[in-house]
Parts: structure tokens; C-alpha cells; sequence
């Protein structure tokens, strides 16, 4: 598994709802979500990376942080 040049950070962006994970401060994929208030759960339905970013942990890193994050 390659490490990505720079760590990599996860920003929240609930316009779009979903979390976008960054490296060198351009996008290199994102997890979308659903949120279900009246159970207070939230559904990750679709995650990906761009190819350019394939085989660096960065889907990994970017569920667990947002899970970390996501209420």
C-alpha cells in the first residue's frame, strides 16, 4: 500500500452531504450519506476514490473519519 505525498484530511460538506477527503488540498474522493433523524442514524450509501489515489488507505482513513465525526 503506497502512502499518499501529503496527510490526508476529511472535510464535512453537508450542502452536498457527504465527506470529501483531501490530499495536497485537492479532492481525492468522498462518502456520501442519508440521514434518518427520526432514528438519528446515518446511511453511507456510495464511497469512492479517484484511481489517481488507489491502494493509499485513503477510503479507509476517509469512513473512519467520518464516523468519528458524523453526529
Amino acid at each position: 500500500m503506497t502512502q499518499p505525498a501529503a496527510a490526508p484530511t476529511v472535510q464535512r460538506v453537508d450542502a452536498k452531504h457527504r465527506y470529501e477527503v483531501l490530499v495536497d488540498g485537492g479532492a481525492a474522493g468522498l462518502t456520501a450519506y442519508r440521514d434518518r433523524d427520526e432514528q438519528r442514524v446515518r446511511v453511507f450509501h456510495h464511497t469512492e476514490i479517484d484511481e489517481a489515489f488507489a491502494g493509499q488507505g485513503l477510503a479507509s482513513h476517509l469512513v473512519q473519519q467520518a464516523l468519528r465525526t458524523c453526529f
